[in-house]
């Protein structure tokens, strides 16, 4: 199984690949320009920075549990999406 230390080690285009093919995708939000979404991937979650104007990925970057609550203000349950049975 795929672990966030090692996603984080993956070249961008990789990390693209795995989020497209393996990942889901949960939440959109829009800020400063850029289009950010958030993919589940196994046990945790990563964001796309996206630029329509530039159609350009800016960046992917890991995000916890945390900050998917206070930046997607969204309740969910965290634990039925990480453990899900």
């Amino acid at each position: 199984m795929l672990t966030a230390n090692r996603f984080e080690q993956l070249s961008v285009i990789d990390k693209l690949t795995i989020i497209f093919e393996e990942g889901e995708e949960l939440y959109t939000r829009n800020t400063d320009g850029f289009s950010i979404k958030l993919y589940q991937l196994n046990d945790f979650f990563c964001e796309i920075w996206y630029s329509s104007e530039a159609n350009k990925v800016y960046k992917i970057e890991l995000i916890d549990e945390n900050q998917v609550v206070g930046l997607y203000n969204i309740d969910i349950d965290l634990n039925s999406l990480l453990n899900p049975n």
